[in-house]
């Protein structure tokens, strides 16, 4: 399994996750998250993020000083 088997695993136990969890009619936000570099991986969370219509906000996670 390569990373981003490692990370569609993740993002897809969330989708399964909150949707098993929930059943109410408001907006969802996935808040302050990270995939790295792998492109790959981007590309697949903000699409399934995208049909799901849940809104996000990324984090790049720079450390300074």
């Amino acid at each position: 399994m390569n990373i981003h088997d490692y990370q569609k695993q993740f993002v897809d136990s969330k989708v399964t996750m909150v949707n098993e969890w929930t059943n109410y009619p408001v907006p969802l936000l996935v808040g302050e998250f990270t995939l790295f570099s792998n492109l790959q991986s981007w590309d697949y969370a903000l699409r399934v993020y995208d049909k799901q219509r849940w809104s996000y906000t990324t984090w790049t996670y720079k450390v300074t000083g």
